[in-house]
């Protein structure tokens, strides 16, 4: 599904690391939740999260009351995303799955 090079990169990678320093989140991640605070309707919704990488917006938005369905096409990604959502105990708010933004079901 995607092209060589962009999976080598994910793969190599650890995407939470962009996010979260030491455990602490980075600016990015409050922002960006500031802004989806704003925007989606009040919980509870259901929203989908495309291009949702290992899944930590998707949590955190479960975490507000949200039902998300989480799409990436990084197959490790989605992985790691389904472990933290089943270590967290939340499978019936979020759901994670390999998929492409530009065909989706």
């Amino acid at each position: 599904m995607l092209d060589g090079e962009i999976d080598e990169f994910y793969a190599r990678g650890d995407e939470e690391g962009r996010l979260f320093v030491d455990g602490h989140a980075r600016l990015e991640f409050v922002r960006t939740l500031e802004l989806l605070e704003r925007l989606l309707p009040a919980a509870p919704a259901r929203v989908s999260d495309i291009g949702g990488g290992t899944g930590v917006y998707a949590r955190a938005l479960a975490d507000r009351g949200y039902v998300v369905d989480m799409v990436d096409p990084v197959e490790t990604h989605v992985d790691r995303a389904n472990e933290a959502i089943n270590d967290a105990g939340i499978h019936d708010s979020v759901t994670a799955s390999v998929g492409d933004a530009r065909s989706l079901a």
